[in-house]
């Protein structure tokens, strides 16, 4: 009788959490009268940031579950394949309208501020594991060499790549930069790769790239980018993609070309998506896109702990995703303060 409760109840939390996705993309939705302007398209796939952050935090509680949710841990390389995406968009699009925009208040505004954000969320990290008594692994007296171990690599590699784009982008010009933006990045992956580096550091990094692309030439590719050749396009790099996952040896090919390949398709899948509907349009979602940054940084802390105390995924997802949030909301007027005074808005 306990089994047979035990399971309804996880087809019924499985169940929730697939409603309640589909429900944050599809209310507020509608149809879009005309294509977005490079303006608007940046404002539009901006606002899913929240959602995608959302996705990676039930991504690392159920990952390793057998699971009807597994999709969202193999989805995660795609989220943060999106946020590499919208961060190149961002910043091309920022080169182009702002003058002067590669200046020092870029070095504080970007690498800085997630510095510091990272090392607050270390001291978090280390509070936390002295007052809930668990023992935490990065809670050592090898302070230094703890913070950077307990950086999530998704933040070091948002850091090379604004000091990437900051290098490039201010001795060479459009293209010129695009091309070689683009060779660092192979560059970068390939010394990842071989230095035996995660596997989540090489497979979604060229996104970034596209985003600055797409950021830099939005007005000469709209018409393919929201037309049947975007479509087929991100169709055929998704297809080859997925190869990814029937593909069992793991070499530079499957590991770096073809999961790149799954996370351009996809987003350029939902780049064409937004051309047609605006997603996501409801309260919530903006709620959640405010606090993205701070979303994805403080999860990593209840996930550890979660991890130690509790083997039910169940309660390990719903304690990390109201700790996490709680956070999020918590620091996001500190955040909020930091990128003004690092952003001269102050």
């Amino acid at each position: 009788m306990c089994k047979e409760v035990s399971k309804y109840t996880d087809i019924a939390v499985q169940a929730a959490v697939y409603i309640i996705f589909l429900l944050l993309a599809a209310i507020g939705s509608k149809k879009r009268e005309s294509l977005p302007t490079d303006k608007e398209a940046l404002s539009e796939l901006n606002g899913l940031r929240g959602l995608f952050a959302l996705e990676v935090i039930v991504g690392h509680v159920v990952r390793y579950e057998n699971s009807l949710l597994f999709p969202f841990g193999k989805f995660m390389i795609v989220s943060v394949g999106f946020f590499f995406y919208v961060s190149g968009f961002g910043l091309a699009y920022s080169l182009k309208n702002k003058e002067h925009y590669l200046n020092g208040r870029y070095i504080l505004s970007k690498p800085v501020f997630l510095a510091a954000a990272a090392l607050i969320v270390f001291l978090h990290y280390v509070i936390t594991g002295l007052v809930s008594g668990v023992q935490l692994k990065f809670v050592r007296p090898d302070v230094l060499k703890c913070f950077f171990s307990s950086t999530n690599w998704y933040i070091k590699e948002q850091i090379l790549f604004y000091l990437l784009f900051f290098l490039i982008f201010l001795f060479l010009k459009k293209r010129a930069g695009i091309i070689a933006l683009c060779a660092a990045t192979s560059a970068m992956v390939i010394f990842f790769y071989y230095s035996s580096m995660s596997e989540a550091w090489v497979a979604s990094s060229f996104c970034f790239p596209l985003g600055v692309f797409v950021g830099d030439e939005f007005d000469k590719i709209k018409k393919y980018l929201y037309g049947i050749h975007g479509i087929i396009l991100s169709i055929l790099f998704t297809a080859f993609g997925l190869m990814t996952l029937f593909v069992r040896d793991e070499n530079i090919f499957t590991m770096v070309v073809l999961r790149n390949m799954l996370c351009v398709g996809i987003v350029l899948g939902i780049t064409a998506l937004c051309g047609v509907v605006r997603l996501c349009y409801n309260k919530p979602v903006k709620l959640l896109c405010a606090v993205s940054t701070e979303l994805y940084l403080f999860q990593f802390v209840w996930l550890e702990l979660a991890g130690v105390v509790w083997e039910d995924y169940r309660i390990r997802l719903l304690f990390v995703l109201i700790l996490t949030i709680a956070m999020a909301a918590l620091f996001h007027p500190l955040f909020k303060k930091m990128r003004a005074v690092f952003g001269g808005r102050a």
